[in-house]
């Protein structure tokens, strides 16, 4: 049996056995390519807002006055991201599938693609992840509704008893504050997590991750090279199977998944991956052509990223090969209502103008890719450790001059901090999502820490100063923020060669070395940083890190090591282990740790048998 049809048979079983609905369907029963259809109408990110939805719908002519389907056998595709911010996402989902019935009947059909909101909701992620984008309304309009009446009808009589005995009390205040006590509560939280799957799922489960009519793909955040050769087929089977893994392990408080997620709540996946909104185009020409040979199509419409244009021009890339449809519908961010209408392979939109004649008023959120401004990390050798000793303690004490909440983009929605520390100004980056295993989508700061105080213990600077700190109520760490640094992924697409290349190879090959270490992903051009200066290497971002794995990664080859890191290796013993990082990691995860730093020495110590110290070690 190929791996394809393994792919396909464990779907079966999975959806079968965890969405336990008569709704659920093999992959091969959910179509995701459409041709021949005259008229597309395209809306973005909606965020809770039903009512600027209706205006569209109506302004497109897809609705009638009674909120009716009139469009015929046109299709409506929504790119995602219904849920968050806004108030109104149950609404917005009873709308549409009322919709997919009624354009079913006149010939046409709606499209409802998955977005980074509908996931972490549907796998209680947002509760770690994403709490501020989670508003009241949508929090207790998801709860069940005997255990909402419940509540309310107690919280009430509680009221009515104080009044009586003189006491002066809001109502809506208090049954404002009640619920936000509750939306932190973790019993109620996993009351909307499963009421939510319960009543919604078994249609959002069956929902596409990407598809593709006519000449044209349609998906939330885009799709990235490597996605572009799975195809959309193993796109969407791939990511319904996992979806269908992380919500059985959840809905049966298991501590393990039966997959490796390869797919969903990764930050290059198709529902996250930013990328073709934000890259300069002349950087990423090329691996746009690539992409959309890969998958047969002349165009993509994206959304995800919030861009409020002045004119058409401003919502397409790369010649018009790529469109951003997010153009800030929700009143969170106060763009215009629009729709991208493809009639006949004619692109034009609804709602923006033509012109640059209209006057900008709202705010634009931008993401800021790492790595711009001033030399503040790395220093020149020799300086190490008490720099980066002082850099901790700046991280520590210093006063919170700005906070710029999750203008860096992300899965984990992290922080732009500036610190202020006499004279000295220091910009460092806050992780507050705190999901440790045995979740089933393990993403912590503690892993975070744990990756920085074992590189210290190393004697390595691979890794900008981190350190634990409390931030307006919140647990989390503070790293220093990588300036005058140029991502690795980056530095190849501009094909920028190093002055010398065998000391940036082994500098490369340190990374992998420690990402076998705490088997973090290997090679993470995303996370690896080069300084413009001097070509040194850093390493962000271990918050997936620590798997509770006895091996090395696989296909994460170590061929050469660092002497420094060797002796490092040799030297570290558990005892010394548990007292740094037990703090921050499992029994079991240090357990992990130790058997892959043993076998890395072994696999070290046979290079050098094999080829000699030289050829090894550097």
């Amino acid at each position: 049996m190929s791996n394809a049809a393994i792919r396909r048979a464990l779907f079966f079983i999975l959806a079968f056995a965890f969405l336990a609905s008569p709704a659920a369907v093999t992959a091969e029963e959910i179509p995701w390519e459409w041709s021949g259809i005259e008229r597309i109408v395209v809306v973005g990110d909606l965020h809770g807002e039903y009512e600027n939805f209706i205006k569209i719908l109506k302004g497109t002519n897809v609705v009638d006055e009674n909120e009716h389907w009139a469009a015929g056998n046109a299709h409506l595709v929504q790119t995602g991201d219904i849920m968050d911010r806004g108030d109104e996402a149950r609404k917005i989902f009873d709308l549409l599938i009322r919709l997919e019935k009624e354009a079913e009947a006149a010939g046409g059909m709606v499209h409802v693609l998955l977005g980074n909101h509908e996931e972490i909701n549907l796998t209680g992620a947002v509760f770690s992840s994403n709490s501020d984008a989670l508003t009241l309304d949508q929090f207790t309009s998801f709860l069940p509704d005997s255990y909402r009446k419940q509540q309310e009808d107690s919280l009430r009589k509680k009221i009515t008893k104080l009044r009586a005995q003189g006491r002066r009390i809001s109502g809506e205040q208090s049954m404002d504050a009640f619920w936000n006590s509750q939306k932190k509560d973790g019993s109620a939280q996993r009351l909307y997590v499963l009421n939510l799957n319960k009543e919604y799922g078994p249609w959002l489960h069956r929902l596409n991750v990407a598809i593709k009519i006519n000449d044209v793909l349609f998906v939330h955040g885009g799709i990235s090279e490597k996605y572009s050769k799975w195809g959309l087929r193993e796109i969407n089977d791939r990511y319904r199977l996992e979806l269908a893994d992380v919500w059985r392990a959840y809905r049966n408080s298991e501590p393990q998944r039966i997959l490796m997620l390869s797919i969903i709540y990764r930050a290059d996946s198709p529902l996250w991956y930013r990328e073709l909104a934000t890259v300069p185009e002349e950087d990423l020409k090329e691996e746009v052509d690539t992409i959309l040979a890969n998958l047969g199509a002349k165009a993509m419409i994206i959304a995800h990223t919030p861009k409020i244009p002045k004119n058409i021009n401003e919502m397409q890339r790369f010649g018009g090969r790529v469109w951003i449809v997010d153009t800030g519908i929700s009143r969170v961010y106060n763009g215009p209502p629009s729709a991208l209408i493809i009639q006949n392979g004619n692109f034009s939109v609804w709602g923006v103008p033509m012109k640059t004649s209209m006057r900008m008023t709202a705010p634009i959120l931008f993401f800021v890719a790492l790595g711009s401004g001033n030399l503040i990390w790395p220093q020149p050798r020799g300086e190490e450790v008490s720099r980066m000793e002082a850099l901790e303690k700046v991280l520590r004490e210093a006063k919170v001059e700005k906070i710029e909440r999750e203008i860096l983009g992300g899965r984990t929605g992290p922080w732009l901090i500036t610190l202020s520390a006499g004279s000295v100004k220091q910009r460092a980056v806050f992780r507050h999502v705190d999901r440790p295993r045995p979740q089933p989508t393990p993403d912590s700061y503690k892993y975070d820490i744990a990756a920085y105080e074992l590189t210290r213990l190393l004697g390595l600077e691979l890794i900008p100063p981190v350190v634990e700190r409390e931030i307006k109520g919140r647990k989390g760490t503070l790293q220093v923020y990588v300036e005058n640094c140029i991502r690795e992924k980056d530095r190849k697409r501009k094909k920028l060669e190093p002055p010398n290349p065998k000391a940036f190879s082994n500098a490369l090959e340190e990374v992998k070395m420690l990402e076998n270490l705490t088997y973090d992903e290997c090679q993470d051009a995303d996370h690896i940083y080069v300084h413009r200066d001097d070509w040194r290497v850093c390493r962000v971002d271990f918050s997936e890190a620590f798997a509770p794995i006895s091996d090395l990664i696989p296909g994460c080859d170590i061929t050469v090591c660092s002497r420094k890191f060797f002796e490092g290796l040799l030297k570290l013993d558990e005892e010394t282990v548990k007292s740094k990082l037990s703090r921050y990691l499992k029994d079991e995860e240090i357990g992990a740790l130790l058997t892959r730093k043993d076998l890395i020495i072994a696999k070290i110590k046979a290079l050098i048998a094999e080829k000699g110290e030289e050829a090894v070690l550097f």
